[in-house]
């Protein structure tokens, strides 16, 4: 059973990230609710919105230029990482 599992079956509310979109428990933490589900998630907003007010695009462009710099970077499986540093 996952965390979202666990949180729904014990009646707790999840929360959504702002960034991601994917559903996470709240910790018992005082304080205002949890916006995002990491800090680097946190970290990736900021990032947008100070692009967005700095150049005067949309967030919603800004947030599309942040997540593509982001994006995970594929290797290629026949691809030696170890011709790399000989």
């Amino acid at each position: 059973m996952g965390i979202v599992d666990e949180a729904l079956a014990a009646g707790e509310p999840l929360l959504t990230c702002a960034w991601c979109g994917e559903d996470f428990e709240r910790e018992n933490r005082m304080g205002h609710p949890a916006t995002y589900c990491s800090h680097a998630h946190r970290q990736r907003a900021y990032e947008a919105r100070r692009m967005a007010r700095d150049t005067g695009i949309s967030y919603d462009k800004a947030a599309a230029i942040v997540r593509r710099r982001w994006l995970p970077v594929r290797i290629h499986p026949g691809f030696d990482k170890a011709r790399i540093y000989k």
